[in-house]
């Protein structure tokens, strides 16, 4: 076997661990470079979940309307040194980032600039709410953490971003790609 899952014949027998007759090997083969692959399954699954998350909080925050969410958001940070002009342009921006990012973590579409673009988001969320706990706020350390783990979680997916075939275009049968073949990234933008 190769480094990256292939079938590598060896003439005359075959080595421990490998699949020795061809209708098998064909089957394996068939299974690790397919979309049912439980490592791309996963790679996307988490992906998904992320998008759902961004997605629903974001249309979670417009359907209060433009200004809904900014009407909560300001009050709340109104004790801390953060500009208001600053949070005002944040509380407007975030309800369309946090959709339009969760579309395309949904669809896959530019998939590694929209979870670099999700991980920075969840980093300013967590300083934001870092600076709201040092205000004298210690119920934002639980939201604090969550936000951590959606950021790690999001720098996870991009480390794996070469076993994410599910993703538009469909790269399903494209097989992962690896770092000898001269491409680090897996060919994602």
């Amino acid at each position: 076997m190769t480094a990256t899952g292939g079938w590598v014949p060896d003439g005359e027998g075959s080595e421990p661990g490998e699949v020795p007759d061809a209708a098998l090997r064909e089957v394996y083969m068939q299974t690790n470079t397919t979309c049912f692959n439980p490592q791309y399954m996963a790679v996307a699954l988490g992906r998904w979940c992320l998008g759902v998350i961004l997605l629903v909080a974001g249309v979670g925050k417009l359907s209060r309307g433009l200004g809904g969410f900014a009407g909560v958001l300001l009050p709340m940070y109104s004790q801390t040194w953060l500009p208001a002009p600053l949070l005002n342009l944040f509380a407007h921006a975030l309800p369309f980032s946090e959709t339009i990012l969760g579309a395309l973590l949904l669809l896959g579409l530019v998939r590694n600039i929209a979870l670099s673009l999700a991980g920075l988001q969840f980093l300013v969320l967590t300083f934001g709410q870092i600076v709201l706990a040092m205000s004298g706020k210690p119920e934002s350390a639980a939201v604090t953490f969550q936000n951590m783990v959606y950021t790690f979680f999001a720098a996870g997916l991009l480390f794996l971003a070469a076993y994410d075939r599910w993703t538009l275009p469909c790269r399903c049968g494209a097989g992962p790609r690896t770092a000898e073949a001269g491409d680090p990234a897996g060919g994602r933008n």
